[in-house]
Order: structure tokens, then sequence, then C-alpha cells
């Protein structure tokens, strides 16, 4: 089904201010759309302009419903208005209406930003443009900017196909894409960003325009990273790939338990029925920086909060005879006793496994991004987990390298190409009457984690770790601290001004990790 298109525009991409007036402030501190000065039926003007979605207010059937799909439940917010698209058209309109009228816009897709539902903001939700279309003669991929990964899996299955997504099948590939986007296939294939052939996006100006390597070329390498500073994509193409025999592929899984090793140790058992976690960890690691480690193969490490654990998880992207060969060899690194070999789905095991498909809930996270991985980290990271605020904390190291490090630093924004592994510190905590110091525990923990981790750590991914404070201190992106937003954007930051002066000199598309046009060193 093709996608809803407006009329495409035409001439120089170097779009100046719409004519007009800019329409008066709001006042949306009531959670419904008022003025403070006197502008008549603005929630009408906004339902007549919007044609094929929907319109939700406080006190609408669906608004509440809609509040209560963000993925972390502690960012939600209650929006002023809350658009739910239904076509290209709507999202010009919302665009143009959110600019004409002075509003805060939030974009909302798979919901794990906690810039999607902002108090008294004016929310754009995409998550109807839903459609995927997979051509398996050309390995192509045509994705609706509201698709989320499971979309994607679906639409990729019955031929044999995949692309490069995320670790969360809810994740929304706008988020996912716009800011590089790494996943099990990263290693075989690169970013999400790497495969993007094409993107259709609406400009602040209202403009629609087609981007690739032989068009606008500027503007796509920007998005290719650059996340949802420039513009709001409607339309993604991308390349996919064969994955394992036909979507078949060998997947390992190990865990190393302490208290099984002592106990095991003390009746005389041989070494190999059990080893000390940290021990197995650093056996792993080591294995994993051998010259001779297939890039088809992808590891995570997890340490479980309050649990003296360490959990392995192992997937072979190529065939389904290569997986075996290297999942019997990474068995066989502490006495081959402990985990399993399986051939499993990948769409339908992978893609939906359990164990990295957090729910929703009220979360903190943040993450590093480790141009090394020694043994003095792995000893902290261990300790640190048993010291979680609650069980239900996580550490998990994704393994980087492989096609990810074949790429220069300026290929496209995402710089932090000689990156080892990617930590993600993911604490939970339950809304309840101690929520106050459930929340600084869980701030706590992740903060102290990540601080430790600062020998090692080369970069970072998502500045915003402040996840809990988008209702409970500064949301406004415009405060963010110029040295992050330096620190993730890297040598690419001067380029992505350059270009966001371009296309969106008043910094209309702001709730992100934010390129400020203004304030950000000329240099």
């Amino acid at each position: 089904m093709p996608v809803s298109r407006s009329p495409r525009t035409s001439g120089s991409l170097n779009p100046s201010p719409r004519p007009g007036t800019r329409g008066p402030s709001l006042d949306l501190s009531a959670g419904k759309l008022t003025v403070v000065k006197k502008l008549p039926g603005q929630v009408e003007e906004l339902r007549a302009l919007v044609q094929e979605g929907l319109v939700l207010v406080a006190g609408d059937a669906d608004y509440e419903a809609e509040r209560g799909k963000s993925w972390n439940l502690d960012c939600e917010g209650s929006p002023a208005a809350v658009v739910m698209a239904g076509s290209e058209s709507d999202v010009v309109a919302v665009v143009n209406y959110a600019r004409d009228h002075a509003c805060t816009l939030c974009i909302a897709g798979g919901r794990f930003s906690r810039f999607s539902f902002l108090d008294h903001s004016l929310v754009l939700d995409l998550s109807k443009l839903c459609l995927v279309q997979v051509s398996a003669v050309s390995q192509i991929a045509i994705v609706q900017a509201g698709a989320r990964m499971h979309h994607i899996d679906s639409a990729c299955e019955a031929s044999g196909l995949a692309m490069v997504l995320g670790h969360n099948s809810n994740i929304g590939i706008g988020g996912l894409a716009l800011g590089g986007g790494v996943g099990w296939l990263s290693r075989l294939h690169g970013l999400t960003a790497d495969s993007l052939l094409s993107a259709r996006i609406v400009l602040a100006t209202g403009q629609v325009v087609d981007v690739s390597n032989d068009k606008n070329s500027d503007l796509f390498w920007a998005l290719r990273g650059g996340g949802g500073n420039f513009g709001v994509v409607v339309e993604f193409s991308f390349q996919v790939y064969p994955v394992g025999s036909q979507g078949q592929v060998v997947t390992y899984n190990v865990e190393y338990h302490k208290q099984e090793y002592k106990t095991l140790k003390k009746l005389m058992t041989p070494f190999g029925r059990c080893i000390d976690p940290v021990k197995a960890a650093i056996i792993h690691r080591n294995f994993q920086q051998n010259a001779h480690y297939s890039k088809a193969t992808s590891a995570a490490f997890m340490f479980l909060g309050r649990s003296a654990c360490v959990r392995l998880f192992y997937i072979h992207g190529e065939t389904v005879e290569s997986g075996k060969e290297v999942m019997n060899d990474v068995k066989r690194l502490t006495g081959g006793k402990k985990g399993k070999v399986k051939t499993v789905s990948y769409h339908s095991e992978v893609q939906k496994n359990k164990t990295f498909n957090n729910p929703p809930d009220f979360y903190y996270e943040t993450s590093a991004m480790l141009f090394t991985l020694p043994d003095d980290a792995i000893k902290m990271l261990y300790e640190q987990a048993q010291s979680a605020p609650n069980e239900n904390c996580t550490i998990v190291l994704y393994q980087m390298g492989g096609k990810l490090s074949e790429y220069e630093p300026n290929a496209c924004p995402f710089w932090q190409r000689k990156i080892a592994y990617w930590v993600f510190m993911l604490a939970q905590f339950k809304p309840n009457e101690d929520s106050s110091k459930s929340r600084s525990l869980a701030q706590q923990w992740t903060r102290q984690t990540r601080d430790l981790l600062n020998p090692w750590v080369l970069s970072t991914y998502n500045v915003l770790d402040r996840s809990v404070e988008s209702k409970y201190g500064p949301t406004d992106a415009d405060q963010m601290d110029l040295q992050k937003i330096t620190r993730l954007y890297g040598v690419n930051l001067s380029r992505l001004v350059s270009i966001k002066r371009i296309h969106d000199p008043t910094n209309l598309f702001r709730n992100n990790n934010n390129i400020d046009p203004v304030s950000v060193d000329r240099k």
C-alpha cells in the first residue's frame, strides 16, 4: 500500500520563512489549548487542518490512553494536544500550525524518548503511519516513519531478509535510524543509518523534500545520526539483507553463577562444569577480541541486579552451518558443559527475545560507549550489579566492532566508529508511597555506574540520561549541556550546525539531542 503523500515541492532546498505573521504564544498550563492573546477556535482550527488523522485534547476519550503508551511511564507528560497523523499532509499541517502558533512541538514514534510527550506541548504522533513494504528482488524496504521494529521484522520474515534494527522490538524506526541505530546485525552490516538509501522529510517551512546521496546530500548526511533536528521524516528506504539460512540463525546462551561455582568447587567437581562469573566474562571478552573472531557473530553481556551472575548471549547472522561451528567454539571456552547452542528464527526468537525487550515501566537509564573493556571494568560492573537498588536493574554490554568500525568518523554524524562495547545501565523503580526514594536510588545507582566507567569511555550516545527529570526538573532541550552535545556529535558538530541553520534556523525541532543553531559556537 503506497504512502499517502502531499504534492511534491520543487526548486531550491534553501527554505525561506513561510509568509505570514507569527501567531500568539500559548498558555498550556491547564493541559488544553488556550491562548494568552485571543485566538478563537484554535483547537477547531487544528482539527480542520488535520484531514486524515485525529486531534486529541484532555477530556477526549482516547487522550489518557495515548498518554499511557510511553515506554518510560515516568515520562507520561500531559500535552495540550496530541495529533495522531493519518497521512503526510497531516504532518505538514501540524508542522505549519506549530510554527505559526509558536507551539512546543514534540515528535512521537516508538515513544522511547523522554521528549515524546512533554507537558503543555503539541505532540505529533506518527504511530498510525506504520506501513512497511519489502521487495525480495531488490532487497529494499520502504518504511513509514511510525513503524516499530516488530512491524519491519514481520514484513521481512517471509523472504528470509532482515534490516539492521535495535535490540527492543518496540523501538520506533524514526528514533533508531536518525540516531544511528545499533543492533544484532551491526557487526555484519553497520548502523541502521548505514543501510539508509533515501528519506522523505517535512521541513520547518512545511516543504516536503526527498533526500539521498544524489539529492540534497548534505541533509541526507545529517539525518544519518543527527537525530530529529532537521524536520519530520515521514518515509525511509533501507537496504535489507539475507539473514542466516532462510531466517534461521544459531544462538548460544550461558549463565555463570558465583554460588554455583563455590558449591561445585567444594565438591571438587571438574572445573569445566562451572567457573567464576568474572573470570568467565574475561575469557569471553578475550575470545571476542581475537583477530579471527567473525564479524557475523555478535555478543551481549548481562550483569543482573542483585545477582552474583553473568549471562552471555551470542548470535551468528550467517548460515546455520557456520553458526554452529562458531557457537561450539564459544561453548568450549569454559569447559563445554554449560549453555545451549540453538537454531532459532531470527525474527520471532532473537528480535523478540524477552531478555532484551524491556516492557513499559518506570525507568532511569543511561549509557556509555567504551573504547576498551579491561578486566577492572568487568569486575566493577559485576560489583555494581550486586549493589543495584532492586533485582530488576540491569547492566548490558553490547559488542561493537566489525563492519561498524570500517567507516570513517565523518561518514555520517555517528562518529563513534571505534567503540568496543556499548554499555546500558537500566534501573527500574515502582511508584508507591516511597516513590521519591525509589527514584533517587535509581538515579544514584545508574549515575555512579556510569561515572565509574569514565576511564574507559570514548563518548555517549543519548546524552539525555535524565529521563525521570522530565516531570521533576528541567525539560527544555535548550538547557542541555553544550559539552555533552559536543561529545555526542564530536568532529561532525560544526557541519551539523551549518545544516541546522539552513533548514531549521528558529529551532522548531528542538526536543531531541538538540543542535541549537544560535547558542552553539560558530567555529
